[in-house]
């Protein structure tokens, strides 16, 4: 018997060498910043729980650019949000333009909302986002598991069992849960092993991004944006001197075609022709993605023991990071619920509400 991560205790079978059991409140299925805010706040309530993750390690791109006034006074309410200030912008303005011409320029501070605490949001990427939380988490007695794979689920009125399987060896465990909350991204193996529906569509417009370097003069307190009539190209600073790069390309793809492969060329010439600048040069790729924004949701957050939060419960344009911004309040949201209802404080209805 041996005392595990989270305050768990794991004991291997008799005669089975593969499989072994363990017990917790809540297993939460996914470290992105859904699943890291969840377990750092049922620890802080004293809630015993642990995260598995099938990746072998935390993504290194940036991903999500930026945290909302509502996550941030959230992050504030945990005691951490300064860490978060520290690692982005909130000076920052947005300039619009067509060709070299500046049209306008937004000063974000000054279009603050009386009496909200952050209203202009801060300027960070994900990685850096998942960084700060995963580090809070471990402040707090947590851990994340990863290369392990959820492969099925059980559940009767006291509890869930989850099989989870471990990368390399194969090794299975089984882990029996007061709860399940899948905060595993658009592709829910949580919300599969369910059987919930992911309805909606998805648009026609396709986009490309890059995180790269710029050797032009602009200042790095400004999100830039052209308006072009094959659509729009923006440039938003990122720590470390480097820029994403934004381009729809939906002139380009067509409603049924597969977007263009984004590369550096490509780029170049969208730079050139959307900007009009013919001196500025892109090198250092860091990240080079194309996607279509899909709206997708599913008809109920709950079903028995498991949860769904973040991308595996809905997902819409990642414009503003969206995306990661609602997965941390669901997070925050259902934290407070499962840790009265786990410590005897609550009622089962809580959790429906």
């Amino acid at each position: 018997m041996s005392r595990a991560s989270g305050g768990t205790v794991t004991t291997t079978r008799p005669g089975a060498t593969s499989t072994s059991t363990s017990e917790t409140d809540v297993l939460v299925v996914g470290a992105g910043p859904t699943g890291l805010t969840l377990a750092g706040e049922l620890l802080r309530r004293g809630v015993r729980c642990r995260v598995i993750d099938r990746a072998a390690a935390p993504a290194t791109t940036s991903r999500a650019m930026g945290i909302q006034a509502r996550p941030l006074e959230l992050l504030d309410l945990m005691g951490v949000v300064e860490r978060f200030l520290a690692r982005g912008l909130t000076d920052f303005g947005v300039s619009a333009y067509a060709g070299d011409r500046r049209l306008f320029r937004l000063n974000m501070e000054l279009l603050a909302t009386k009496g909200v605490p952050y209203p202009s949001g801060l300027l960070v990427s994900q990685q850096v986002t998942e960084t700060l939380l995963f580090d809070l988490l471990r402040e707090r007695g947590g851990n994340v598991e990863r290369s392990k794979e959820l492969v099925d689920l059980r559940q009767d009125v006291d509890g869930v069992v989850a099989r989870v399987r471990r990368a390399g060896d194969g090794a299975a465990e089984e882990i029996h849960a007061r709860w399940v909350v899948g905060c595993d991204g658009a592709h829910s193996v949580v919300r599969h092993l369910l059987g919930l529906a992911f309805a909606g569509s998805t648009y026609d417009e396709a986009y490309l991004l890059a995180d790269v370097d710029l050797d032009w003069d602009k200042g790095r307190r400004d999100v830039c944006a052209w308006l072009h009539r094959d659509g729009q190209f923006a440039a938003m600073p990122l720590p470390g001197g480097q820029w994403r790069l934004f381009a729809d390309v939906s002139a380009h793809a067509g409603a049924a075609a597969a977007p263009p492969e984004p590369s550096l060329e490509l780029f170049q010439g969208l730079l050139r022709e959307r900007t009009g600048d013919r001196t500025t040069i892109i090198s250092r790729p860091t990240w080079l993605s194309t996607f279509r924004i899909n709206r997708r949701m599913v008809d109920r957050y709950r079903v028995g023991r498991v949860f769904l939060a973040g991308d595996a419960a809905h997902i819409h344009s990642p414009a503003g990071g969206q995306g990661m911004n609602t997965g941390m309040q669901d997070a925050v949201n259902l934290a407070w619920k499962l840790a009265l209802v786990a410590r005897g404080k609550g009622v089962q209805g809580l959790l429906d509400k």
